[in-house]
Order: C-alpha cells, then sequence, then structure tokens
C-alpha cells in the first residue's frame, strides 16, 4: 500500500506501469518506442487470451465456390418447317446463345439429309445422315446447316427449338 501526492491510499496493482501509462495517453506514442511496445505486446496479450478462451469454437465459416447465375425469362418454344430444293442447303438453327434444346425431323418419305456444322460442309456433303422419320435432339448453340443430297425434288424438314433468355 502506498500513498500518493494528494494523499490516497493506492494500493499495488498487477501491472503498476501500464495504469500510468493509461494515465498519460495525451500524446500520440513514437513508433517502434517504449509506448507502442507496451501497446502491441498488450494486445498480443489480449488477443491470446482471447484465442485461449475461443479455443474449441468454429473460427472460419465454410468457404462456397462462388458461381455466375443469370435471371432466365419462361421459355420460349419456335418451330419452324424448312422447304429445301434438291442439291440446296439451309441454315435451320442460327448461332443462338440462349438456345437450350433444338429437335429435328426429316418429315417426307426422302431417305435422308445431312446436317452440316457450315455451309462449306453442307455444300460438300459432309456432315450427319439423318434418316426420314427419326426426331433427333441437339443440344449445342451452334449453328446447323442441312443439305438435300436426293435428286428428287423438295424435302421438308421440321425444327422446334427451346429458347432462354436473361431478363433485362
Amino acid at each position: 500500500m502506498t500513498e500518493n501526492f494528494e494523499g490516497h491510499i493506492r494500493f499495488p496493482s498487477e501491472n503498476p506501469i501500464g495504469e500510468l501509462i493509461s494515465e498519460v495517453e495525451h500524446f500520440e506514442p513514437k513508433p517502434g518506442g517504449m509506448i507502442d511496445r507496451f501497446h502491441q505486446e498488450s494486445a498480443r496479450r489480449h488477443e491470446a487470451e482471447r484465442q485461449r478462451e475461443n479455443i474449441h469454437e468454429r473460427v472460419e465459416e465454410a468457404s462456397f465456390k462462388s458461381v455466375k447465375v443469370t435471371q432466365l425469362m419462361p421459355e420460349v418454344f419456335s418451330a419452324t418447317t424448312f422447304n429445301i430444293a434438291a442439291g440446296g442447303n439451309a441454315l435451320i438453327l442460327p448461332l443462338s446463345k440462349y438456345r437450350y434444346r433444338a429437335s429435328v425431323m426429316l418429315v417426307t418419305p426422302d431417305p435422308y439429309v445431312v446436317l452440316c456444322k457450315d455451309q462449306g460442309a453442307a455444300i460438300a456433303g459432309n456432315g450427319f445422315t439423318l434418316p426420314s422419320g427419326i426426331i433427333y435432339p441437339i443440344m449445342t448453340r451452334a449453328q446447323i446447316w442441312c443439305f438435300n443430297p436426293a435428286g428428287n425434288g423438295v424435302i421438308q424438314l421440321s425444327v422446334g427449338a427451346e429458347l432462354y433468355a436473361p431478363e433485362q
């Protein structure tokens, strides 16, 4: 027990320097000086004590992978029938970033048509052979061309496409 200059009785504390420094906080401590080091050390001790208290609690939340999301309007169904002359070609599905799925069917009794990736392949007849009466589902956003290799007239090719578009 000690008596200070005003005659008050003071009991010795656990950290007398800390009390004295906390009373004299009217100036900015010099970086790296004794007061600054004391503040850093007491903050470190306080954080270590807090960690000891919360050692069994979960500190971090589970992380989540971010996923790009877009709002879509309701689906729109587009149906078209193409008439393609003998030896001719037509763009039956244009390039579309909003197409979800399409179905293609050769309606006329001709033996087959050729589905291609571009007009050059359609003219050459290089592509997928689609027989008559078969419904062929296409899950692509790419353009599709059709070539009629039959020499006996016009064919009919039906195309149905489901489209989705982002809301504006």
